[in-house]
């Protein structure tokens, strides 16, 4: 592996397996591969593939690829940078900024534990907080599209730095513009949601009704329903770790 270091810290490495990256522990080589920590890091990296005219690849946590021994002959960025940022708060609600890379439990866990309501049953969904948004993940009668405020995105075609409203976003039953009519063109920098302060439990589905039910439940709080959710989808299919062997949680679309 050689490392190319370019301005502002950036490091371009040749040839890094992307096996390690992703949930299937599969995957061969990319041509190129960085790591970004922030949008300078990201602007970076574009020039960087317009100068060897290759194709960049968006690769967050690694749970919905599958990479094949031959890798990738291009770019591939890897988001880095995490982190949890309260910006705004009233007396009812709570408005966060996530970073792109956050881990998606990480950021359910962080609300459940200070008592925000609104993504409590996305508990135990693997990949980062970007590709939550991309495919509008939902479970158990939530998903992100209902609490989302806007995306920070940068354009990978011109470098611009956009935000982009909930109806630019476009975002429907596991679709957004992001793996639709815009796919592949925007990099997602960070997520702006907006919680609720207010009890709202959602327990409408039959697993989670009869988990309550069989304990003799009968007001969960917000931590028991992100432990009723967390049980009910390792039963199912386990949460992508090493020592359980390679998986990508659960994907699959209902048909409506």
């Amino acid at each position: 592996m050689t490392l190319r270091p370019l301005r502002d810290n950036l490091e371009i490495r040749d040839h890094e397996l992307l096996k390690p990256y992703t949930t299937f522990k599969i995957g061969g080589p990319a041509r190129h591969f960085a790591l970004i920590k922030s949008p300078g890091d990201l602007s970076e990296a574009i020039e960087f593939a317009k100068a060897e005219r290759e194709h960049i690849l968006v690769l967050g946590g690694g749970s919905n690829v599958l990479i094949s021994d031959g890798g990738f002959n291009g770019l591939v960025v890897h988001p880095v940078h995490q982190g949890i940022t309260l910006v705004r708060e009233d007396a009812d609600t709570v408005t966060l900024r996530i970073n792109a890379a956050e881990t998606w439990d990480n950021v359910v866990e962080h609300a459940v534990a200070h008592g925000w309501w609104g993504i409590e049953n996305l508990s135990h969904i693997p990949g980062q907080a970007g590709a939550a948004l991309v495919q509008n993940i939902g479970a158990y009668g939530q998903q992100i599209g209902d609490v989302l405020e806007c995306a920070e995105v940068m354009d990978l075609r011109t470098g611009e730095v956009r935000t982009l409203g909930i109806e630019d976003c476009q975002l429907a039953y596991r679709k957004s513009v992001f793996n639709t009519s815009a796919r592949g063109r925007f990099f997602i920098l960070g997520l702006t949601l907006k919680l609720s302060k207010l009890e709202r439990p959602n327990l409408q589905y039959t697993d989670v009704r009869a988990y309550f039910d069989s304990r003799e439940i009968g007001r969960p709080t917000q931590l028991d329903i992100r432990k009723a959710i967390v049980a009910i989808r390792d039963r199912k299919f386990p949460f992508p770790r090493e020592e359980k062997g390679g998986n990508a949680g659960s994907f699959f679309k209902n048909l409506v």
